[in-house]
């Protein structure tokens, strides 16, 4: 470790380097029994009672210097160096290893100089090492010395009192760049205070000017030394009792930012100068509170426009006065335009008749569409399960997803028309939005996958359990948009989230966003976005079709609920669309609605026998062939009243009821079989029906069915509606079983 001829033992020199240690406050107390003392030889006499002391430390103290950030190098009484730790040799690591003990520290300075430092040059070299080695003999104190790799060190040095010398090298370059950005910013800082127009400024924690720019000078005409040291209300303000006023000193006392608070002084030539002031608070680390730093510019000028408007406005109120006059001689031509007034009311309710025919007629037509393209995507549905080769299963996913389309395109043109006629209510029921968003996004993330795109959900920690609001029309908004993300989007990532916005004393507003990396927009295409029969541009009607109803009626319905809808695109950069609406925090602890409900495969080995109630012999087939393939007996009743008859001799668990029939419908023939009696009385009724109205579910519930569905019909969710009605039987009637 180190060879030197000193005679010194092991321990003696462990003993110098704890006192070397402690000089130069490396150790926080010393490593030396107090009566230790400092020359070699007195340790050499007193070699027993320290080694004692310092064996026991041996390996602790070397571990100790070792581990070191600072680099420590040890000279005897001759200035030869007896010992320099890791650190030190790397700090100057183009000479460090070929350093050995015994060398002089003149030899150390001088290669240093030469490989370090790169002083090459004779005539600069021996000044600077006849004061380098000054230094060492003197120990005048720390200085600073840059290497040839840029790095800086702090050198330090001391003398022990046995005559030996100890060193010290700390690298303090980050402290450095630190210290020389710190000054660049100040410049800088400097530099745009003194080029603005406004000026900066700020306060003590008793809202005492402590920093003003000398702007304020010229711009108040007072000096800033007199306003330095003293607040902002000492100045001859005006009126500084009133409401604005009053309000502010309020925002000061609660330590709360302001912006653009508007009051006059005085200037030194009696003026009145109007200034603008924006300002925020100052908190320490452990938040107490310091001051405040704002800016402030004159808008005198301003202030002085905005005056001159308002005397305008008041005369154009006193003209006004005057124009009343003339008014009441108008009062006679009003009353001969009261007559052509009735005339255009009359218009107008001929205007609302035509609109209600004119959604009778949708209304009508839809379930017109509805009732064959119950048939087409039932028969592809069940097709799809059939054997088929590769080119039939394509053409069936075709005819399918055209279907889908064309279903999309009717629903979306019914909803535009409810919105239109305001006819379209919204709920205010409690639900869970975190599970409701969660539904959402697994329903889509198949058809992601399927893509090649991931799909993720983000949700705010502080969202509250449960809030009130329609979960339909939300589920509405957020699967429109992430269709349209996934659709517009070739590969990459979509990306859904819910963050809270704080609303109000008792409301919350939710955000929700729904991100993609696809195709993105241009300024144009976004500013008619969300028109009704509005598309981004021709190119992408042909290429991803829709019918640009959607988005539409995203808007309205947003707007329904008080809230805002927008995105934000880039062409080739993806978009992100946001829409954020207020919702009440419920107290209710059930949900309006499951958000995520199980749709079964299979009915897991449950057999039900199934009374079908339908006029129609395509869907008598379809929806047999959908209960039988999961396993259901299923028995056909071709009206209402032949319905009636069956339920009446009992033995079924479901009864699946066409509400819209000749003769005797589904509304009156569920309504009888209430009035039956009994177990037959009980069976649970699921309405199927291709009228979407809310009218038409309310009057279906009213009449005694249990579950509602509307055409055209998967079979998947006829199984789950089959489970949830024959579920609801079990409970009604305990003696009936599973067949």
């Amino acid at each position: 470790m180190f060879e030197h001829d000193v005679a010194i033992s092991r321990a003696e020199f462990l003993c110098v380097m704890a006192r070397a240690m402690s000089e130069l406050g490396v150790c926080r107390r010393p490593m030396l029994p107090p009566d230790a003392k400092g020359s070699a030889g007195q340790l050499s006499s007193d070699a027993g009672s320290a080694s004692d002391t310092c064996l026991s430390s041996q390996d602790v103290l070397l571990d100790a210097v070792e581990a070191m950030a600072e680099g420590l190098v040890i000279f005897d009484g001759q200035s030869r160096m007896v010992y320099c730790n890791t650190p030190y040799r790397k700090l100057y690591a183009p000479i460090g290893e070929t350093w050995k003990t015994g060398i002089s520290i003149e030899q150390i300075a001088r290669d240093t100089a030469t490989h370090c430092l790169g002083i090459t040059d004779p005539e600069e070299l021996e000044p600077w090492l006849a004061e380098r080695l000054k230094r060492f003999e003197e120990h005048s104190g720390p200085f600073e010395q840059q290497l040839l790799n840029g790095r800086w060190l702090r050198v330090n040095s001391a003398r022990l009192p046995n005559g030996w010398s100890v060193g010290t090298r700390a690298d303090i370059t980050v402290q450095k760049e630190q210290a020389a950005e710190l000054t660049d910013s100040r410049e800088r800082f400097q530099t745009y205070a003194e080029s603005a127009s406004d000026w900066f400024w700020e306060t003590d924690a008793d809202l005492r000017w402590t920093e003003l720019s000398e702007q304020i000078e010229h711009e108040l005409g007072v000096p800033r030394d007199k306003i330095l040291g003293r607040r902002r209300t000492d100045l001859d303000i005006s009126d500084p009792h009133n409401a604005d006023w009053q309000a502010h000193l309020g925002d000061l006392e609660a330590r709360r930012p302001f912006r653009e608070f508007e009051y006059s002084v005085k200037r030194a030539n009696g003026e009145t100068a109007w200034v603008r002031i924006s300002g925020i608070p100052l908190f320490s680390d452990d938040g107490t509170f310091k001051g405040y730093r704002g800016a402030a510019t004159n808008v005198t000028e301003h202030v002085r426009d905005r005056q001159a408007r308002d005397a305008a406005e008041n005369a154009l109120r006193q003209e006004r006065v005057a124009l009343e006059q003339r008014l009441r001689e108008l009062n006679h031509a009003h009353r001969k335009l009261e007559e052509l007034t009735d005339q255009l009311v009359g218009a107008r309710d001929e205007a609302r008749a035509a609109y209600r025919a004119k959604s009778e007629f949708l209304a009508t037509i839809s379930h017109e569409i509805r009732t064959p393209m119950n048939g087409v995507i039932g028969t592809m549905e069940l097709l799809s399960k059939t054997p088929l080769n590769e080119d039939q299963q394509k053409l069936g996913d075709i005819a399918k997803e055209s279907a889908n389309g064309l279903l999309d395109l009717l629903n979306n043109i019914l909803d535009s028309s409810r919105l239109e006629s305001g006819r379209l209510e919204i709920e205010n029921v409690p639900y869970d939005i975190a599970d409701l968003l969660r539904s959402v996004v697994a329903i889509h993330k198949a058809k992601a996958e399927t893509n090649g795109l991931e799909i993720e959900c983000r949700i705010d920690a502080e969202l509250p359990d449960q809030v009130r609001g329609d979960p339909t029309k939300i589920r509405q908004i957020l699967s429109n948009l992430i269709d349209n993300a996934i659709k517009f989007t070739e590969n990459g990532t979509v990306e859904v989230s819910l963050a809270v916005e704080p609303h109000g004393q008792s409301n919350t507003r939710l955000r929700f966003e729904v991100s993609d990396s696809g195709i993105g927009l241009s300024s144009d295409a976004r500013s008619k976005l969300f028109a009704p029969f509005v598309q981004a541009e021709s190119s992408t009607s042909r290429k991803y079709g829709g019918s640009g109803l959607g988005l539409s009626i995203c808007k309205k319905l947003v707007e329904l609920m008080n809230g805002d809808i927008g995105v934000e695109s880039e062409e080739n950069r993806g978009s992100r669309f946001w829409f954020a609406v207020p919702m009440p925090v419920s107290d209710s602890c059930s949900p309006a609605e499951p958000t995520v409900s199980k749709v079964p495969e299979a009915t897991e080995g449950a057999s039900y026998k199934v009374l079908l109630v339908d006029d129609n012999t395509t869907n008598q087939f379809l929806f047999s062939r959908m209960l039988q393939n999961t396993g259901h007996d299923v028995e056909i009743a071709n009206d209402g009243a032949e319905a009636v008859e069956m339920a009446a001799r009992g033995g079924y668990d479901v009864v699946l009821m066409d509400i819209r029939m000749p003769g005797m419908n589904g509304i009156e023939a569920t309504a009888r079989i209430r009035q039956l009696g009994g177990p037959a009385a009980e069976v649970p009724v699921i309405g199927v029906t291709a009228d979407v109205t809310e009218a038409s579910k309310k009057e279906a519930m009213a009449a005694g069915f249990d579950e509602y569905l509307a055409k055209p019909i998967t079979a998947a969710s006829l199984i789950n509606a089959l489970h949830g009605a024959a579920e609801k039987m079990q409970r009604r009637v305990p003696q009936l079983k599973a067949v």
